[in-house]
This record gives C-alpha cells, structure tokens and sequence, in this order.
C-alpha cells in the first residue's frame, strides 16, 4: 500500500514503469519486495493480533436470515434496486 501513496503506483504498474527503466520504480518495487517479506516474517505474530479478534466464522445469508428463501429473496431485491439505482443515474440530468 505504502508504494500506491508514495511511489504513486498500482502493483501492475510498478513492473511497467520498471520495464521501461524508470529509476522510481526500481525503489518502489524493492519498497514492495521488502515489504512483502517483512509481512512474511511478521505474518504469524499478526494472525493473533489483527485476525483471530474479527474472525467469526463462516457467515451466510441463510444463517443471517435464518431461511433460504428469504436470502434469495432479499439478495434479488437487492439486485433489482441496483439496477434501477445505475440506470437512474445514467439517466439523470446532473452527471456532466
């Protein structure tokens, strides 16, 4: 993440720019390199710090609403009021 803010790369950009021979890139993807191992060397001291406080389990809809049919219900519902919301907008007087 710190290359995305800094480096002002994505992650598939980086190697580009490298190709190309741009010498920002060539910090920004050792940046990223080095970060990705030191995530590797901390990855097992993180997982009782950050993960296992927010883990609860497999969720699902139907143990959310405690009935299949009414998570298809709701997520079809939720479909339709998507559709309608972008083709109202795409519609709308105040995009430019």
């Amino acid at each position: 993440m710190t290359n995305i803010w800094l480096g002002l790369f994505c992650p598939g950009t980086i190697w580009a720019a490298a190709g190309e021979g741009r010498i920002d890139a060539a910090f920004a993807l050792l940046g990223g390199l080095a970060g990705t191992a030191l995530f590797a060397q901390l990855h097992e001291t993180l997982i009782p710090i950050l993960y296992d406080p927010t883990n609860v389990g497999q969720i699902t809809l139907t143990d959310l609403f405690g009935n299949y049919g009414v998570a298809v219900t709701v997520l079809a519902v939720g479909l339709v009021l998507c559709i309608w919301a972008i083709g109202t907008l795409n519609n709308s007087k105040l995009r430019p």
